[in-house]
């Protein structure tokens, strides 16, 4: 099936979109992951803030 080459080039930039979109949900969701784990041992949630750069009103919303 022939496709134009304009619309290959944007069917090409949507998927890279896309791609780059599901990376950064996969990393947030993956600190969220870690974030939980470290609140689990007892690790204070100022000190997670620090080290995943998450700010620490969101770290302290995990406790639940």
């Amino acid at each position: 099936m022939y496709i134009p080459l304009g619309e290959r080039e944007l069917a090409k930039e949507i998927e890279q979109r896309g791609i780059a979109l599901g990376m950064e949900k996969g990393k947030e969701q993956a600190t969220f992951e870690i974030a939980k784990k470290f609140l689990a041992n007892g690790v204070s949630p100022e000190v997670i803030a620090n080290s995943t750069g998450l700010p620490v009103e969101r770290v302290r919303t995990l406790v639940n």
